[in-house]
């Protein structure tokens, strides 16, 4: 039991991840948050504003632009 509690005491979300990982981690939580605004917007209003629509473009841009680049450091490190 004191194992477990030592463990909880000493657990940190970023142990397990990168930096670049947490990068990815908050771009994509964004878009998610961004997508349920955008339907929940469209559901209550029938309608989205072009600025919520330019912002979620631009997060779904970004989070394929970080995993080309990923890609294309991955080919160019092998």
């Amino acid at each position: 039991m004191a194992d477990v509690e030592e463990t909880i005491k000493n657990f940190n979300l970023k142990d397990g991840l990168s930096i670049d990982e947490a990068k990815v981690s908050v771009l994509i939580l964004c878009t998610l948050i961004c997508f349920v605004f955008v339907l929940v917007k469209y559901h209550i209003d029938g309608d989205v504003s072009d600025n919520i629509v330019l912002v979620f473009q631009t997060l779904v841009a970004a989070v394929a632009g970080v995993n080309i680049a990923n890609k294309v450091s991955s080919l160019i490190k092998k």
